[in-house]
């Protein structure tokens, strides 16, 4: 499968790239590294360096994507405060300027959801 993994730098995303990595996935990474880094990103995935909320960016990335796994965020509640529109582009705002551009949407998308417990 083709696997885009927005914010794959990142804590969860650099995990969830290796295991699709392991798995035998093409995995494509858009991350802007805000707050993740390139030290633990696996060697064998693609990596695209821009913003989620980079609509053009976005939709080249997830062109013939069989699934997008939504990972990015600004976690930080002080830059949440700051900028709240901002926060909420890159948090929820993916899956919109997505939706709008005119192409076929990848088969599949995951939003990063804390688990109840």
């Amino acid at each position: 499968m083709r696997c885009v993994v927005t914010g794959g730098c990142g804590f969860i995303g650099t995990h969830l790239v290796d295991r699709l990595v392991r798995d035998g996935h093409q995995v494509i990474v858009l991350d802007d590294l805000s707050t993740g880094n390139l030290e633990g990103l696996n060697p064998l995935a693609e990596p695209l360096y821009c913003s989620v909320t980079d609509s053009h960016a976005l939709a080249a990335a997830t062109e013939g994507a069989d699934v997008v796994f939504h990972t990015a965020a600004w976690a930080r509640i002080e830059r949440s405060v700051a900028d709240p529109v901002g926060t909420h582009a890159v948090n929820a705002g993916t899956v919109a300027s997505s939706s709008g551009a005119q192409r076929p949407m990848p088969k599949r998308w995951s939003m990063n959801r804390p688990q109840r417990r």
